[in-house]
Protein backbone atom coordinates (compact mmCIF):
# COMPACT_ATOMS: atom_id res chain seq x y z
CA UNK A 1 0.00 0.00 0.00
CA UNK A 2 1.17 3.62 -0.57
CA UNK A 3 0.70 6.42 1.95
CA UNK A 4 1.70 10.13 2.03
CA UNK A 5 2.28 12.57 4.45
CA UNK A 6 3.07 16.25 4.33
CA UNK A 7 6.00 17.56 6.12
CA UNK A 8 6.36 21.72 6.57
CA UNK A 9 9.67 21.88 4.45
CA UNK A 10 9.94 18.44 2.69
CA UNK A 11 6.29 18.74 1.55
CA UNK A 12 5.11 15.30 0.18
CA UNK A 13 6.87 12.83 1.68
CA UNK A 14 5.65 9.03 0.44
CA UNK A 15 5.97 5.68 2.47
CA UNK A 16 4.40 1.78 1.37
CA UNK A 17 3.80 -0.69 3.79
CA UNK A 18 4.03 -4.73 2.74
CA UNK A 19 1.05 -6.29 2.97
CA UNK A 20 2.04 -9.54 3.72
CA UNK A 21 1.53 -10.14 6.89
CA UNK A 22 4.32 -10.38 9.75
CA UNK A 23 4.81 -9.54 13.24
CA UNK A 24 5.21 -5.98 12.92
CA UNK A 25 3.95 -3.98 9.98
CA UNK A 26 6.59 -0.93 8.89
CA UNK A 27 5.98 1.76 7.29
CA UNK A 28 9.11 2.03 5.03
CA UNK A 29 9.94 5.59 3.75
CA UNK A 30 10.52 5.65 -0.06
CA UNK A 31 12.99 8.86 -1.71
CA UNK A 32 13.11 7.26 -5.05
CA UNK A 33 10.84 5.26 -6.57
CA UNK A 34 7.40 7.05 -5.72
CA UNK A 35 8.73 10.22 -7.55
CA UNK A 36 8.90 8.59 -10.71
CA UNK A 37 5.65 8.83 -11.25
CA UNK A 38 4.98 11.70 -8.23
CA UNK A 39 7.28 14.13 -9.37
CA UNK A 40 6.24 15.47 -12.64
CA UNK A 41 3.90 17.25 -15.21
CA UNK A 42 0.95 15.78 -13.46
CA UNK A 43 2.02 16.91 -9.97
CA UNK A 44 3.04 20.72 -11.54
CA UNK A 45 7.14 19.26 -11.16
CA UNK A 46 7.20 18.81 -7.32
CA UNK A 47 7.05 15.78 -5.64
CA UNK A 48 2.97 15.57 -5.11
CA UNK A 49 -0.19 13.60 -4.98
CA UNK A 50 -2.06 12.52 -7.55
CA UNK A 51 -5.78 10.99 -8.01
CA UNK A 52 -5.75 7.83 -9.98
CA UNK A 53 -8.94 6.19 -11.22
CA UNK A 54 -8.52 2.36 -10.07
CA UNK A 55 -9.18 -0.93 -11.79
CA UNK A 56 -8.48 -3.87 -9.22
CA UNK A 57 -6.16 -6.51 -10.70
CA UNK A 58 -4.42 -3.98 -13.59
CA UNK A 59 -1.16 -2.74 -13.38
CA UNK A 60 -0.21 -0.03 -11.53
CA UNK A 61 0.75 1.96 -14.63
CA UNK A 62 -2.04 1.36 -16.68
CA UNK A 63 -4.35 3.41 -14.66
CA UNK A 64 -5.95 6.60 -16.04
CA UNK A 65 -5.16 10.02 -13.93
CA UNK A 66 -8.34 11.55 -12.76
CA UNK A 67 -8.80 15.16 -13.70
CA UNK A 68 -7.10 17.81 -11.61
CA UNK A 69 -10.66 19.83 -12.09
CA UNK A 70 -13.23 20.44 -14.45
CA UNK A 71 -11.65 22.79 -16.75
CA UNK A 72 -8.82 20.48 -17.47
CA UNK A 73 -11.33 18.25 -19.24
CA UNK A 74 -12.17 20.70 -21.47
CA UNK A 75 -15.97 19.77 -21.18
CA UNK A 76 -18.73 21.18 -19.10
CA UNK A 77 -18.95 19.13 -15.76
CA UNK A 78 -22.43 17.90 -17.32
CA UNK A 79 -20.95 16.59 -20.22
CA UNK A 80 -18.25 14.47 -18.57
CA UNK A 81 -20.56 13.09 -16.17
CA UNK A 82 -22.62 11.67 -18.91
CA UNK A 83 -19.07 10.63 -21.13
CA UNK A 84 -18.29 8.55 -17.82
CA UNK A 85 -18.10 4.75 -19.36
CA UNK A 86 -19.76 2.97 -17.01
CA UNK A 87 -19.27 -0.88 -18.89
CA UNK A 88 -15.31 -0.38 -17.92
CA UNK A 89 -16.27 0.12 -14.08
CA UNK A 90 -16.17 3.88 -13.88
CA UNK A 91 -18.45 5.68 -11.48
CA UNK A 92 -20.61 2.64 -10.10
CA UNK A 93 -23.50 4.34 -8.91
CA UNK A 94 -24.33 1.45 -6.36
CA UNK A 95 -21.51 -0.36 -5.39
CA UNK A 96 -23.28 -2.80 -2.81
CA UNK A 97 -23.08 -5.43 -5.51
CA UNK A 98 -19.18 -5.52 -5.51
CA UNK A 99 -18.73 -5.40 -1.76
CA UNK A 100 -20.08 -5.69 1.99
CA UNK A 101 -21.00 -1.79 1.86
CA UNK A 102 -22.63 -1.73 5.35
CA UNK A 103 -20.20 0.24 7.35
CA UNK A 104 -20.08 3.22 4.78
CA UNK A 105 -22.02 6.07 5.13
CA UNK A 106 -23.61 5.56 1.65
CA UNK A 107 -23.13 2.68 -1.18
CA UNK A 108 -22.79 4.82 -4.01
CA UNK A 109 -20.07 6.16 -5.88
CA UNK A 110 -19.16 9.88 -5.83
CA UNK A 111 -18.30 12.33 -9.03
CA UNK A 112 -19.15 15.53 -6.63
CA UNK A 113 -16.29 13.42 -3.88
CA UNK A 114 -13.88 12.71 -6.63
CA UNK A 115 -13.99 16.46 -8.39
CA UNK A 116 -13.27 18.10 -4.54
CA UNK A 117 -10.38 15.37 -3.88
CA UNK A 118 -8.58 16.25 -7.25
CA UNK A 119 -8.85 20.06 -6.60
CA UNK A 120 -7.17 19.53 -2.71
CA UNK A 121 -4.68 17.46 -4.07
CA UNK A 122 -3.84 20.12 -6.55
CA UNK A 123 -4.13 23.00 -4.59
CA UNK A 124 -1.84 20.75 -2.31
CA UNK A 125 0.77 20.23 -4.97
CA UNK A 126 0.44 24.12 -5.96
CA UNK A 127 1.27 24.82 -1.89
CA UNK A 128 4.52 22.46 -2.47
CA UNK A 129 5.15 24.71 -6.00
CA UNK A 130 4.85 27.78 -3.87
CA UNK A 131 6.80 26.95 -1.26
CA UNK A 132 9.63 25.61 -3.52
CA UNK A 133 9.84 28.96 -5.35
CA UNK A 134 9.95 30.69 -2.36
CA UNK A 135 13.09 28.84 -1.11
CA UNK A 136 14.78 28.89 -4.30
CA UNK A 137 14.27 32.45 -4.50
CA UNK A 138 15.70 33.02 -0.57
CA UNK A 139 18.39 30.80 -1.48
CA UNK A 140 19.52 32.60 -4.57
CA UNK A 141 19.20 36.18 -2.65
CA UNK A 142 16.60 37.19 -4.94
CA UNK A 143 14.33 38.31 -1.97
CA UNK A 144 15.44 38.10 1.85
CA UNK A 145 14.01 35.20 4.27
CA UNK A 146 13.71 38.46 6.87
CA UNK A 147 11.65 40.46 4.53
CA UNK A 148 8.74 42.21 5.75
CA UNK A 149 7.35 44.18 3.26
CA UNK A 150 8.17 43.04 -0.11
CA UNK A 151 6.79 44.78 -3.54
CA UNK A 152 5.26 42.82 -5.97
CA UNK A 153 8.03 43.76 -8.69
CA UNK A 154 10.44 42.68 -6.28
CA UNK A 155 9.38 39.27 -6.15
CA UNK A 156 10.91 36.71 -9.19
CA UNK A 157 8.64 35.75 -12.03
CA UNK A 158 8.73 32.16 -10.96
CA UNK A 159 7.53 32.77 -7.18
CA UNK A 160 4.81 35.14 -8.62
CA UNK A 161 3.53 32.87 -11.26
CA UNK A 162 3.40 29.93 -8.76
CA UNK A 163 1.36 32.30 -6.33
CA UNK A 164 -1.03 33.93 -9.01
CA UNK A 165 -1.69 29.66 -10.01
CA UNK A 166 -2.07 28.97 -6.24
CA UNK A 167 -4.28 31.86 -5.36
CA UNK A 168 -6.68 31.08 -8.72
CA UNK A 169 -7.33 27.75 -7.87
CA UNK A 170 -8.20 28.74 -4.53
CA UNK A 171 -10.91 30.66 -5.69
CA UNK A 172 -11.77 28.62 -8.87
CA UNK A 173 -11.12 31.45 -11.46
CA UNK A 174 -10.11 28.61 -13.97
CA UNK A 175 -12.77 26.57 -13.26
CA UNK A 176 -16.22 25.60 -16.08
CA UNK A 177 -19.44 27.80 -14.79
CA UNK A 178 -21.51 25.11 -13.43
CA UNK A 179 -25.09 25.82 -15.36
CA UNK A 180 -27.11 23.60 -13.00
CA UNK A 181 -26.84 20.94 -9.95
CA UNK A 182 -23.53 18.31 -10.76
CA UNK A 183 -24.77 15.29 -10.73
CA UNK A 184 -23.12 11.92 -9.02
CA UNK A 185 -23.16 13.04 -5.20
CA UNK A 186 -24.48 9.98 -3.07
CA UNK A 187 -26.69 11.84 -0.95
CA UNK A 188 -28.44 14.30 -3.58
CA UNK A 189 -25.35 16.31 -3.00
CA UNK A 190 -24.05 18.93 -6.08
CA UNK A 191 -21.45 21.28 -6.38
CA UNK A 192 -23.34 24.54 -7.70
CA UNK A 193 -22.48 27.37 -9.20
Amino acid sequence: MEFASVDPKLRTIFYTLDQEQSGTPRLQRRTTDCVLCHDGASTGGVPGLMVRSVYPDQPHMGNLLAPNHVSALGTSAETYVSQINLSLGSNIKDVRDNFESSRYLSPHSDIVALLVLTHQASLHNLITRAGYEARIAIYEKEISANAKDIRADQVPESLRNAIDALVRAMFFSDEQRLTGPFPGGSQGQSLKS
